[in-house]
């Protein structure tokens, strides 16, 4: 890799393109049209070519159609479940979904997607080329990268094969690329290739060519200090934001279980923003060359959010089998969480004050965990076979008493 990486400066009048593995493009949700993969789009300048691999195409496809599998299996399982329990026929219904052609139409769709992105970028996909295989093997057997710092040399195939064909790449077109990946192999591909660039992600990428001087100064000063105008509405519009971000995020529970003879159904109800922070190191401003009219600034934001969960206690139903709902509460957690996003600006930049800007936040819709932790259920039997159940976590602060169904009059 050459020394260093390349500045803004130095690329405006050299040939170069850049590359996405796919773990950057799975970071990003697979989504094309909003979050870290759109904003390129402002954040790059206008002649940044993109250039991926017909193997990055490939995986980033069968990754989207594994998920739309596992989606339709657990449908299929359902429908199979709804029979029994009703003891019906679902035929009908399952014809109509066979003949969406879920899997088909599904891969069109994301291929679509990707040819749009690529042709944002001036972009092309490098197809396998014939000689690739002496080039991969004669690197495999001399333990080369990006198979020196892998313990399963054969799962590297992939990208030695995307690596060959960027070099190749870059070497015809007298160019040379900058890549974006997380993985070792081909930071050290890069490392001693004479044309390539690595960076770890998508964000590393963009800040090479974030804004400096006196109008990213000015831009970036004048936000920071709205945020603590408390006359300001941008601080609220700021919450705002965030908070719908987390009602648009998917949530997932971890680490819930108890030791006694029950099972647990924990569902989460709803998220509150309790506080957020801005990090003022993260601060960067992207403003187009020649127009001092529109900015795009990246905020990353610390949050405490305080989450609702509902737990159901089931136990099992030793005469009937199956399991019995004895219990619910609703009890809460606080999670530390960090998002990114970005500060849309238009208005005459240069010469008005943030007051006449007009600002608009937007967060990409992330994928949470809530920690529930043990809990352990106790039964306390009262008249006439009721009971309450009682939660009591590992934090003592954390009580909860649970009535049994039917409610007690």
């Amino acid at each position: 890799m050459p020394t260093g990486l390349p500045a803004a400066h130095s690329l405006t009048n050299s040939e170069w393109f850049f590359s996405l593995d796919t773990e950057p493009i799975r970071a990003a949700g697979f989504r094309f049209s909003s979050g870290a993969l759109s904003t390129l789009r402002e954040q790059l300048p206008g002649y940044a070519r993109l250039v991926i691999t017909e193997i990055v195409k490939q995986e980033v496809l069968r990754q989207q159609l594994e998920l739309v599998d596992e989606s339709k299996a657990k449908l299929d399982n359902a429908i199979v479940g709804l029979e029994k329990a009703a003891r019906i026929t679902l035929t009908p219904i399952v014809d109509q979904i066979e003949k969406l052609s879920i899997s088909a139409n599904a891969r069109q769709s994301f291929s679509r997607a990707i040819a749009v992105y690529l042709s944002d970028f001036r972009g092309s996909v490098l197809p396998i080329s014939p000689d690739l295989a002496e080039k991969i093997f004669r690197d495999y057997f001399f333990t080369r990268p990006p198979f020196e710092s892998s313990r399963n040399k054969k799962a590297e195939f992939p990208d030695s094969a995307s690596l060959h064909l960027l070099e190749d790449h870059a070497a015809t077109s007298s160019s040379f690329g900058i890549l974006v990946s997380a993985d070792a192999g081909w930071a050290a591909y890069c490392a001693q290739s004479p044309r390539l660039y690595c960076v770890t992600t998508v964000n590393a990428l963009a800040s090479l060519f974030a804004s400096t001087g006196d109008l990213a100064e000015r831009v970036v000063s004048q936000f920071e200090a709205e945020l603590h105008n408390n006359n300001s509405p941008i601080p609220r519009q700021l919450a705002k934001s965030i908070q719908s971000h987390l009602d648009e995020s998917l949530w997932n529970t971890t680490g819930a279980g108890t030791s006694a003879y029950a099972y647990l159904d924990v569902d989460i109800i709803a998220h509150h923003l309790s506080e957020y922070a801005l990090d003022r190191n993260c601060l960067r401003v992207w403003i187009p060359e020649h127009d001092g009219t529109a900015g795009l600034l990246e905020i990353r934001c610390e949050l405490l959010v305080r989450s609702v969960c509902g737990i159901d206690v089931y136990i099992e139903d030793s005469i009937d089998g199956g399991t019995v709902r004895v219990g619910h509460e609703d009890i809460t957690r606080m999670t530390d969480l960090e998002v990114r996003g970005y500060v849309r600006i238009t208005g005459p930049l240069a010469n008005t004050d943030i007051g006449s800007w007009d600002i608009s936040f937007e967060f990409s819709p992330g994928d949470y965990d809530v920690e529930i932790g043990e809990l352990s259920v106790n039964y306390h039997a009262r008249d006439y076979g009721e009971y309450d159940v009682a939660y009591v976590d590992s934090a003592p602060q954390d009580e909860y008493t649970l009535p049994l169904f039917p409610e007690s009059s």
